[in-house]
């Protein structure tokens, strides 16, 4: 049995390459009680992603849902998206495999790299007295999920700890 390329199909994802990112490629019109299928996974540079490549990729096949739709995801770790974050996208290919049949056509997986802009707020403090230290982002489309702090040593700073405080932003305008 080969599998119909329409039955395999990706969205396009909007990253940033900060944090780790998922790719998920959909197969369908597949046996609800069968074996999921192998899938296959190329970089950019068409090269074959490895298991074994943990410092820069988890993959995960996925099984069979009761509707025959298998959802393998390829997660890709910021030690290999630092090599993206000059690129406004990328992309990736997936291909499945029924046991004992050729491959499918690939199906790309596209990957729309976001840029942000950060800028520090300008505020004098005077001496002696509580600092409030903000910035804005720029850029975004959804709420960050949070902002990392740290020290000029480049220690991380967590609210409640030192005396420091930490409140979390909102998304305004487009």
């Amino acid at each position: 049995t080969s599998l119909n390329i329409s039955a395999l199909t990706s969205t396009p994802k909007q990253v940033t390459t900060a944090v780790d990112q998922t790719l998920t490629c959909t197969i369908g019109e597949l046996d609800a009680s069968g074996t999921p299928v192998t899938v296959t996974w190329k970089d950019s540079s068409d090269a074959t992603v490895s298991n074994s490549d943990t410092s820069n990729y988890v993959l995960v096949e996925g099984t069979v849902s009761a509707s025959g739709e298998q959802n393998a995801v390829l997660t890709i770790k910021t030690a290999k998206l630092a090599s993206y974050s000059a690129q406004a996208s990328f992309t990736y290919k997936c291909s499945v495999q029924y046991s004992g049949s050729p491959a499918s056509t690939e199906k790309d997986v596209v990957a729309n790299v976001l840029t942000f802009g950060v800028t520090a707020v300008d505020q004098q403090q005077l001496k002696d007295t509580e600092a409030k230290i903000s910035c804005t982002v720029d850029g975004l489309t959804t709420a960050l999920n949070g902002v990392k702090w740290t020290k000029a040593d480049n220690t991380e700073i967590t609210s409640g700890s030192g005396g420091f405080v930490i409140e979390a932003g909102t998304l305004s305008g487009n």
